[in-house]
């Protein structure tokens, strides 16, 4: 599930979707965020974490690297360069009823689909 969610409205929609729509298996967050954004509003999203991946965003000195992220969001979370990345690992780590959230920004899903370019059709 590819989700832009960046600020405190948008991840309130996330986590009240997620709430509606359980899933069987591990959900695994893939998180990329700019250092102006609200990290902290997050908690409700990483509650449902099985996994967390923090990855860097490397966009014109706003973004936040991994690591900085992972210690803004006080969560234990697999720390990345950059989304991509941290998108590979958490779909080489996902089984069958598992699901994958990326969230955080635009520059987030923008960076999974250019790694994935055959993901830019499936998603609603």
């Amino acid at each position: 599930m590819l989700d832009v969610a960046h600020n405190l409205e948008a991840i309130q929609v996330l986590v009240d979707w997620l709430a509606a729509h359980p899933v069987r298996g591990v959900q695994h967050i893939v998180v990329g965020m700019l250092a102006n954004k609200p990290v902290e509003t997050l908690g409700p999203v990483l509650a449902s974490a099985g996994s967390l991946y923090a990855g860097g965003l490397q966009v014109e000195g706003r973004g936040l690297s991994g690591a900085v992220l992972a210690q803004r969001l006080q969560a234990p979370a697999q720390v990345f360069v950059n989304v991509a990345t941290a998108w590979r690992a958490a779909w080489a780590q996902a089984k069958p009823g598992d699901r994958i959230v990326v969230c955080g920004s635009f520059y987030s899903v923008a960076a999974v689909l250019e790694a994935e370019p055959g993901l830019a059709g499936t998603v609603k």
